[in-house]
This record gives C-alpha cells, sequence and structure tokens, in this order.
C-alpha cells in the first residue's frame, strides 16, 4: 500500500509529466512533484536552498529533454526505468522510511535530477536536529 505521504507527491509529478504531454515521467518529475509539497518547501528552506531556483532549473532541463508526446499520439505517458525503480522500492514502505528512500534515491543516484540538486548550495546539516546531525 502507498504511503499516503507519497500520493500527493506521486500524483504532482505525473500531473506535471501529462500536462504536457511528456512522452515520459521521470525522477525529474518526481523530485519536481517533491518540490510541491508544503512540507519539502520547509526543509529545503531551512538547508539554505533557493526553492524556486531550483524548481526553475528543474523545468528548464525538463522541457529540455524528455520529449513529448506528438498531437496524434495514441499512447500515453509511460515512467522511464528510473522512476519505476523509486516507485517500486517505495511502494510497500512505511510513510517515515518512504520519505527518507525518496530524498536518498533523488540525492545520491546518477539521475540528472541528482546533478540538478548538487548546482544548488545548501545543508541538509541545517536542517535537522543536532541529534540527528
Amino acid at each position: 500500500m502507498l504511503s499516503r505521504a507519497l500520493e500527493p507527491i506521486l500524483n504532482d509529478a505525473f500531473r506535471n509529466a501529462t500536462s504536457e504531454p511528456h512522452e515520459f515521467i521521470t525522477v525529474e518529475h518526481l523530485l519536481l512533484g517533491l518540490l510541491m509539497q508544503e512540507a519539502s518547501d520547509e526543509i529545503l528552506k531551512a538547508t539554505g536552498a533557493d526553492i524556486d531556483e531550483l524548481r526553475c532549473a528543474l523545468v528548464t532541463h525538463i522541457d529540455a529533454t524528455v520529449p513529448k508526446l506528438p498531437d496524434v499520439a495514441d499512447r500515453e505517458t509511460g515512467p522511464t526505468l528510473g522512476f519505476q525503480r523509486v516507485y517500486n522500492g517505495l511502494y510497500s514502505m512505511s510513510k517515515d522510511r518512504a520519505a527518507k528512500r525518496l530524498a536518498g534515491v533523488v540525492c545520491s543516484s546518477q539521475s540528472s535530477a541528482t546533478k540538478i540538486v548538487k548546482l544548488f548550495p545548501f545543508s541538509m546539516s541545517k536542517a535537522l536536529p543536532a541529534k540527528v546531525a
């Protein structure tokens, strides 16, 4: 069963991908969906991240690299292998584990999302309690 906390993230990612309409839903769409959540905004702002600039960089990257479906396409937006791996890994996890796993995948994978995040200087230790950091 999918965690309630992850449903809005996945819904936003899917909505972003299909509204263009992009041929694929990617890890970058997933990160964009994560950034659209209020709780994520608060956490990332506490790290010193510029959320608007990060969102803009993601949208620019997605628009430049993810093909759009032709107007006469008889198919729908489909997931990339990277997106499927992340989704399958999150599906049966608890809310807390899934949220940590999602952040870990986005920040440690070899995806373009990771490369974009690394362009923005911020420190997770600023957002974590002292005993966790």
